[in-house]
């Protein structure tokens, strides 16, 4: 099954996101190229918070966040 790589700035991430993503895999990149994968957990105007494989709850600030990428089920 084909998957495909969507990208989301941070100035989009709430609008994109929002409440109907939660559990969804996602990968939150850093202004300073910190990577962190889990799911998320919630997204506000100001927070992402993300539970990592380990059960480890992390909360990142909007504004420290460069993208949000995960892999998106192809449609063919």
């Amino acid at each position: 099954m084909s998957k495909r790589l969507t990208r989301i700035a941070s100035k989009n991430i709430l609008a994109e996101l929002g409440d109907t993503s939660n559990g969804l895999e996602i990968n939150s990149v850093s202004y300073t190229g910190h990577t962190c994968f889990g799911k998320l957990v919630s997204v506000t105007a100001e927070f992402l918070t993300m539970l990592d494989n380990r059960q480890h709850t992390h909360k990142f600030a909007i504004a420290d966040i460069f993208e949000v990428v995960y892999d998106e089920k192809s449609k063919f």
